[in-house]
């Protein structure tokens, strides 16, 4: 298993920490959660697929509290259905947890899932966005479908006409998930380019070399999560300037991170005060109509 820790973490330490954000607004662009009845099953099959141990519960109750722990002001939540018969639950829950962290204070915005082999994407997505959700996400790797797959082109053109953004897992250095690869989402991004992707991991989970394919798309933007615990900080500081501050998002991956030690790790980087800004909060605020 990875250590995801930096250095050993006691709960007086993120209170020490808050200093260093305290003036910041702050949205993690990349969260997942689970019903509380299987969220250790689910995160528990999380660890085995990628060899590594989360940190936290996936619970919608653990998220809140490591949200407001570290001042986190809003939060994207975002679904993954593994099958066609798991959508319309996903979506479901995916839509509530967003209307009840909502309740709580926070600016959350729901990602629906959807799958390739769902039947009617347009009713799904129609209904869903009526129901206030913001995009779609799909993980390639977990569903098992080429990002450039003519199923997944399918719901691209349907986005294209809500003009609602997707939100795809990338990258992966292990042979048999290479559904993701950066060189696929190049090609869909150029074929639909009134689509918004959103690039989660700098481009490339484990398989960084490959993302600067993705360089200069002007509708591909990207996210932090699962990226600072597993990069060295040069390279992440080099891919972030790469792509431009101005398309990158802040993601904690929760439940893989907590968002303390992850603002901890961000905020480590060298980064120029308009260059912290834009990823905490001023990306995602313009991006997803938050002000």
């Amino acid at each position: 298993m990875t250590d995801l820790s930096v250095t050993p973490f006691r709960d007086e330490d993120e209170v020490d920490l808050h200093h260093l954000w305290k003036d910041y607004r702050i949205f993690d662009f990349h969260t997942h959660v689970y019903p509380d009845a299987i969220a250790a099953k689910a995160v528990g099959a999380l660890n085995h697929f990628y060899s590594f141990t989360s940190e936290c519960s996936g619970t919608l109750s653990g998220l809140i509290d490591s949200a407001h722990r570290a001042n986190v002001y809003g939060f994207a939540l975002l679904g993954v259905a593994t099958n066609a018969h798991q959508v319309e639950h996903v979506n479901q829950a995916v839509l509530r947890n967003a209307d009840t962290a909502r309740r709580e204070g926070f600016r959350a915005v729901a990602f629906i899932g959807m799958h390739q082999d769902y039947p009617d994407m347009e009713g799904e997505i129609d209904r869903a966005v009526r129901l206030g959700a913001k995009g779609v996400k799909i993980h390639p790797d977990i569903q098992r479908v080429d990002i450039d797959d003519p199923r997944l082109c399918r719901l691209y053109e349907i986005l294209a006409r809500y003009d609602l953004p997707v939100c795809l897992h990338m990258g992966d250095h292990r042979a048999e998930y290479r559904y993701s690869s950066p060189d696929k989402l190049a090609r869909v991004a150029k074929a639909y380019p009134k689509v918004r992707f959103i690039a989660s991991h700098l481009g490339a989970y484990r398989a960084w070399e490959e993302s600067e394919v993705l360089l200069g798309l002007p509708n591909v933007w990207f996210d932090t999560s699962s990226v600072l615990w597993a990069l060295d900080q040069r390279r992440a500081l080099e891919l972030i300037r790469l792509f431009g501050a101005d398309r990158i998002f802040f993601g904690t991956d929760y439940p893989v991170t907590n968002a303390t030690r992850e603002l901890q790790r961000f905020f480590a980087l060298p980064l120029l005060e308009e260059e912290r800004r834009a990823i905490l909060w001023d990306n995602a605020a313009v991006f997803l109509g938050l002000d």
